[in-house]
């Protein structure tokens, strides 16, 4: 007799396919706060004019 293999309701895929994007969306955004804060020490330390800030953050972006 073949065993049969446990299936995952739809309400669990569900959270667990949200739990994922949640991990993925906190570990982006948590990139991108440590992103700007690197450029923000950065020109802080360089003492950029402002102009400069927004082609730095531009070319990390891009």
């Amino acid at each position: 007799m073949l065993a049969s293999k446990p299936v995952m309701s739809p309400v669990t895929l569900a959270a667990a396919a949200f739990a994922s994007i949640w991990r993925a969306t906190v570990a982006t955004m948590s990139a991108v706060v440590e992103t700007v804060s690197v450029l923000e020490t950065t020109l802080r330390a360089t003492d950029a004019p402002a102009s400069s800030a927004v082609a730095l953050s531009a070319a990390t972006i891009a």
